[in-house]
């Protein structure tokens, strides 16, 4: 593992937690009508944790929340979103948005290539595994995220336990994994989402996903080019 000067405040690791957690979940599988409509209500549009980092701002952060602000308007139901994910993410056919990072990265497009073995070796690394080991991919974009916003999670426990140490080498592998693979392929997993999505909701969510990937990027490199 690559050891960075990258730090993220307290406050940037939980709100990258956050929103790590919430794309996630709604990835995974559709949301329930009571998660959308916690995701959607103007309380959390209005508080996204992103859009109070140090007047961050962005095209995609305009257009996510307004996206799922109309989703809300126009009142989509959980069927025609769940709909619109089995589309998206599973098929029939193709999925538009192939959830799996060897699919995007490796040559032949396949599934259960060596990007998912590294992924593997770095769940292990912290005592986690994939749920659905040697049947699923570990490589799934909801697995990836959540695998980062635990390793956030952890890192802000052990700064309020007040073991800085332990803090930044959590925030470090979090820097490194997305840099070796998060941002290797999830900016162009959350377009295809973007342009396929027949909904409002996950058209904002994957403007939401291309937000947090640049701002992650522009936190993690510098004056390198954005993510977005």
């Amino acid at each position: 593992m690559n050891r960075t000067d990258v730090a993220l405040s307290t406050e940037q690791a939980d709100a990258f937690a956050t929103v790590w957690t919430v794309l996630a979940r709604v990835l995974e599988e559709p949301p329930t009508a009571g998660v959308l409509s916690n995701v959607r209500s103007p309380e959390l549009l209005q508080e996204w944790p992103l859009q109070d980092m140090e007047g961050h701002t962005s095209d995609d952060l305009t257009h996510g929340l307004e996206s799922l602000a109309q989703s809300r308007r126009v009142a989509e139901d959980s069927v025609e979103i769940a709909d619109d994910h089995m589309r998206l993410l599973r098929g029939p056919g193709s999925a538009i948005a192939s959830p799996y990072e060897s699919v995007h990265r490796s040559r032949e497009g396949l599934v259960f290539e060596r990007h998912t073995l590294e992924v593997r070796d770095w769940y292990s690394r912290f005592g986690l595994q994939a749920p659905r080991l040697d049947r699923d991919p570990d490589d799934q974009i909801h697995l990836e995220l959540e695998f980062c916003a635990a390793l956030l999670r952890r890192a802000l426990d052990a700064r309020a336990r007040h073991d800085e140490s332990k803090a930044e080498a959590l925030f470090a592998a979090h820097t490194d994994f997305c840099r070796e693979h998060l941002l290797k392929w999830a900016p162009a997993f959350f377009e295809a989402l973007r342009k396929g999505a027949q909904t409002h909701f996950y058209r904002g969510m994957a403007e939401l996903g291309r937000d947090a990937l640049g701002l992650a990027a522009d936190l993690m490199e510098p004056g390198a080019p954005s993510a977005r």
